[in-house]
């Protein structure tokens, strides 16, 4: 609770969660022991709990093993299909290596999906670095504070689509993208799609045989033979 009570004089409403149900009362007791009632605390899974329907700031210690998971819930609420407000930024404390992938860029070693998916809706910036020594007990690994601002305007994307889209082609990222729709699961997969799009918009599938079909589309944006970990946003957005 050392952080929350930090924050509280500064702002006008807090919500925490904890997974711990002694942690939240510790810091509820804290923070009406200093006379602060602007606070709202949950007790559970971050990750299986809806977000406030309106937050500016995020700020967190986060778990290591739920960062991934939680950056890509906090992603999702800036996609226009959600209908919520955005948040102004986010201030996060997370395993160095994770940090150094958000921070990297295409072609990169430690570019991956995660680093593209943030890029697409946010900036991301180091603040600082965090030794082991910094914690009691001392973990085995180096932590990074990051701050990641939302794009303005934000991009018109429904984020699951993209996701589904960047799962695809980042699960060999050094593979062409020729190699990668070739497999007949995806093949499978993406016909299927094609299938309930046509049927939903009200348009005829195309006559040609789907193996077919995705070729073309790979050859006409000029991406047959690209690499996923060397494509940029504009290059995915393109093929999206």
């Amino acid at each position: 609770g050392d952080l929350t009570m930090k924050i509280l004089p500064y702002v006008r409403q807090v919500y925490t969660v904890d997974i711990e149900q002694r942690m939240a009362q510790e810091t509820q007791n804290r923070a009406h022991a200093a006379g602060h009632t602007n606070i709202e605390i949950s007790v559970g899974n971050v990750l299986k709990m809806p977000l406030p329907r309106r937050f500016d700031v995020c700020l967190s210690n986060l778990p290591y093993q739920i960062s991934s998971p939680f950056l890509f819930k906090l992603l999702q609420r800036l996609s226009p299909e959600t209908g919520s407000p955005p948040w102004r930024s986010a201030v996060l404390m997370v395993q160095k290596e994770v940090a150094e992938r958000l921070l990297s860029d295409p072609g990169e070693r430690p570019f991956s999906r995660l680093a593209l998916n943030v890029r697409l809706f946010a900036q991301t910036i180091r603040v600082c670095d965090v030794k082991p020594g910094s914690f009691i007990p001392a973990p085995k690994v180096h932590s990074t504070v990051i701050k990641l601002i939302p794009r303005v305007p934000a991009p018109q994307i429904d984020f699951a689509e993209w996701d589904a889209m960047i799962r695809v082609i980042f699960s060999r990222r050094r593979k062409t993208l020729k190699a990668q729709f070739s497999k007949l699961s995806t093949i499978s997969m993406l016909e299927q799609n094609h299938k309930i799009w046509c049927s939903m918009s009200g348009r005829q599938p195309d006559p040609r045989p789907f193996p077919e079909l995705l070729r073309h589309v790979l050859e006409s944006e000029g991406m047959l033979n690209d690499r996923a970990y060397a494509m940029d946003i504009d290059d995915l957005h393109s093929l999206l």
